[in-house]
């Protein structure tokens, strides 16, 4: 019997996924790595996004998934249960679990960070604090900026002075990041 080991750098994109993957998604760029889960699952982590593969989706789900890593504000990796997660700045989510990681966990953290050009945290009016960020899309660098903005503790943004304030920090943080 050959012991495989569920966290190994190593899984095997197979060719008609592969093709599936540049058709469904040409921009997509290189494969940096490939995870395995449970009912045929393929996580293909590519120099422009998170591409998720399910052979029997449900009926909320597609075939093949797409997600930019400049959408996705945070997530990580829980090696105990092999579920990689994702949220949103809507505070949607998402997750998968990989019976077979490969180095998707690596990768995902390292292209989130790497679509991150500018993110800094503010005191919001009233309480709480607003992040605001500018992000990248991976696959092309002379796009705009992505801006995002979520709250941490009492901060709303449907608080007007939250809301103006932000539109404040935003302005000026565009200006000194865009040409």
């Amino acid at each position: 019997m050959r012991w495989s080991n569920p966290f190994s750098s190593r899984v095997p994109l197979d060719e008609q996924l592969a093709a599936e993957l540049r058709r469904g998604r040409p921009e997509a760029g290189r494969v940096l790595a490939v995870g395995a889960g449970t009912d045929g699952v393929v996580v293909v982590a590519t120099q422009e996004c998170l591409a998720i593969h399910r052979p029997h989706p449900t009926a909320d789900q597609q075939r093949w998934e797409f997600i930019g890593w400049h959408l996705i504000s945070r997530g990580g990796w829980d090696r105990e249960t092999g579920r990689l997660r994702w949220t949103f700045v809507d505070q949607s989510s998402g997750s998968v679990v990989l019976t077979q990681a490969g180095s998707v966990p690596p990768v995902f953290r390292d292209r989130v960070q790497a679509s991150i050009v500018v993110e800094q945290v503010f005191p919001a009016p009233g309480g709480g604090h607003v992040v605001i960020a500018g992000r990248r899309q991976l696959a092309n660098q002379t796009s705009g900026l992505v801006w995002q903005v979520t709250t941490m503790g009492a901060a709303r943004l449907s608080n007007p002075d939250v809301a103006e304030y932000v539109t404040l920090k935003t302005a000026q943080l565009k200006s000194d990041y865009e040409q």
